[in-house]
């Protein structure tokens, strides 16, 4: 499945426009219903999200990270196969003002291409969780660490919001 994401505008997929401020009855009619969760229809087996506020379209969010089937691309980029940093350095590049930053590395919001990412861990945090095992005489293993790392240097969710949705 191709996923291209056009910040501010839309998400292709396969071909198949989803548009930022569409109408939900003529998202559904493209993609289906999803499975609807409080103000949330997912789709693609919970992989991606569409948030609708009075009935149109108003943020696209994909969930999986690395370990899901769907591989998004933005700016021609693939989101979750990228490293963190330099998709970070792109989107701060593209984005050309102020970014949001209220999670210490987690979260980042990039207000003037409406594009917000999240993951679990950075990696000073993993670096001191390696200290910390090392220390307790609970070492982690090669495998642990590059579970750990991965969640680190990947993100995990990446989504798109209408204009001015990151200044609410």
């Amino acid at each position: 499945m191709k996923i291209e994401i056009y910040p501010l505008e839309r998400v292709l997929i396969d071909g198949v426009s989803i548009e930022l401020g569409m109408e939900q009855s003529a998202a559904e009619a493209a993609i289906g219903k999803g499975e609807r969760i409080g103000n949330r229809h997912y789709y693609y087996g919970g992989e991606m999200a569409v948030d609708y506020t009075d009935g149109k379209i108003d943020f696209i969010e994909f969930l999986a990270g690395a370990d899901g089937e769907l591989r998004p691309t933005v700016y021609g980029v693939s989101v979750f196969d990228s490293h963190a940093d330099a998709l970070f350095a792109i989107l701060k590049e593209r984005n050309g003002g102020p970014i949001g930053d209220t999670e210490g590395g987690h979260a980042y919001q990039f207000r003037n291409i409406g594009i917000g990412i999240y993951r679990e861990a950075v990696p000073e945090e993993i670096r001191e969780m390696i200290r910390e095992a090392e220390i307790f005489g609970n070492p982690m293993s090669d495998g642990e660490i590059q579970y750990e790392m991965r969640r680190a240097e990947r993100w995990a969710t990446f989504g798109i919001g209408t204009t001015g949705y990151y200044l609410r």
